[in-house]
């Protein structure tokens, strides 16, 4: 592997989340001493956009793609329990929310689904798991 370097994120921030969708890669969210509802998409020529924020600043988030859908879920930061969606031209919707408000969750992808789990709520460590279809 050789590595190359792209285009820098628009703004410095940690504990962000990132996935792909169709032709792009996308970070969103993170901390930066507040909460960045920024999301940045590089194309496979490794060129930046930055598409619709998220519709609130979070970080410690989750993010995965089912189908032809990216969904960054969850986080700390304004509302919990938001699911964020772009679709394959970076177009931003909302989904169901989450069932109960978490951050520190993890997310993967099995056939059809997207799964959000753990995390936590609160002070408590949270065992749900949220189920996302593009059926």
């Amino acid at each position: 592997l050789v590595r190359t370097s792209p285009a820098a994120l628009s703004q410095g921030r940690y504990r962000l989340s990132a996935t792909t969708v169709s032709g792009y890669a996308l970070f969103g969210g993170g901390y930066d001493g507040a909460s960045s509802s920024v999301v940045d998409a590089y194309d496979a020529s490794l060129v930046r956009t930055t598409p619709t924020p998220l519709s609130q600043g979070r970080y410690e988030l989750a993010a995965t793609t089912v189908g032809d859908h990216a969904l960054f879920g969850g986080g700390y930061g304004g509302s919990h329990d938001i699911v964020d969606v772009y679709d394959v031209s970076l177009v931003r919707t909302s989904s169901t929310p989450l069932s109960q408000g978490r951050y520190g969750l993890s997310a993967t992808t099995v056939g059809n689904y997207a799964l959000f789990g753990g995390g936590r709520a609160g002070i408590n460590a949270d065992n749900t798991v949220d189920v996302y279809t593009t059926d």
